[in-house]
Formats: structure tokens, C-alpha cells, sequence
């Protein structure tokens, strides 16, 4: 079990390098492009993305939520605002919600105890935070294609960030 939870908190660290490849391979404007179909914009998704460790850390481990802070917050109806809106800010957001987030799997994992209900390994939450962020870089991928985003390299990092370098 132990193999298991190392290669996961590794394969993290392969997640965290594939969301920087991403975020470095987009333009400003690209923040703006959506499916066209009433589906959310890249910018949405990366807030979102981001947003999902800030969240699970401030809501089932508050005191480790270090410098990690809120991409999104709800509007007055409801509605999904996004806090963050350029590509710096939402990689400073990536690295410190990454930072919190295994901070707190840590601390659980010393504990004993799992995080959220139902959950006695901790380090689950690692593989929820990879399979998340897996389905939206497939959605941002999506985007940039049906509006022919010329990102001849972006393959190439993506495959590179998977180094061990």
C-alpha cells in the first residue's frame, strides 16, 4: 500500500507539471475561447481547476490551507464568478492550492485519518484532484482545437512534462 500511495503524491507531482506546461503554452486571449456551444471558457475551467484544491483543503483541512486562496466564489444568484483572470495569477493559484493540498494528505496520512467522509486513505484525494484535472485539460484541449488554436509545441510539453527530469 505504501508503493501505491508514493507512486500517487509522484504522479502528482507529474500532474502539477503537466498543468504548467498547459498554462505556459496559453495566451491571454486564449482565457476568453469556449466551446461555442454555451459550454465555460478556458479561463473558466483553469479557475475551476485550481479552485478544486482550495476548496477540498479549506473545507476538510482549514488550518493547511497556507497560501492557497479562493479562483472562483458564487454570485448573487448562484452563479459561478471567476476571481482569477490571467494566466500568472492562476498559475500562482495552481502552485500554492498543489502545495496545500499535498500538505494536507500528508498531515492526514501522518494522522491516520483519511479526508472526507468515507475515505481512510488519504492520499485518495490525490487521485480525485489527477482524474479532475485529467477531464478538464481533455475540455481545454477540445477548445483550442475547434477554434484551431495553432499550438504546434503544446503536445510536445505536455509529453515532456511526464519526464523525470
Amino acid at each position: 500500500m505504501s508503493t501505491q500511495r508514493d507512486s500517487l503524491v509522484h504522479a502528482f507531482g507529474h500532474n502539477a507539471k503537466m498543468n504548467a506546461a498547459l498554462l505556459s503554452a496559453l495566451n491571454p486571449s486564449d482565457l476568453v475561447l469556449s466551446d461555442t456551444l454555451g459550454g465555460p471558457s478556458i479561463g473558466f475551467l483553469l479557475a475551476h481547476i485550481a479552485h478544486f484544491r482550495h476548496g477540498w483543503v479549506r473545507d476538510l483541512a482549514p488550518e493547511l490551507v497556507g497560501d492557497s486562496f479562493p479562483t472562483l466564489q458564487r454570485g448573487p444568484r448562484g452563479e459561478a464568478l471567476i476571481l482569477v483572470h490571467d494566466l500568472d495569477g492562476l498559475a500562482r493559484a495552481f502552485r500554492t492550492g498543489d502545495a496545500a493540498s499535498l500538505q494536507a494528505v500528508q498531515a492526514a496520512r501522518a494522522a491516520g485519518q483519511g479526508v472526507g467522509p468515507g475515505s481512510s486513505d488519504p492520499t485518495m484525494m490525490l487521485a480525485r484532484i489527477l482524474s479532475h484535472d485529467a477531464h478538464h485539460r481533455g475540455q481545454i484541449m477540445s477548445i483550442l482545437r475547434i477554434h484551431g488554436a495553432q499550438k504546434p509545441g503544446l503536445g510536445r510539453l505536455l509529453f515532456e512534462s511526464w519526464s523525470e527530469a
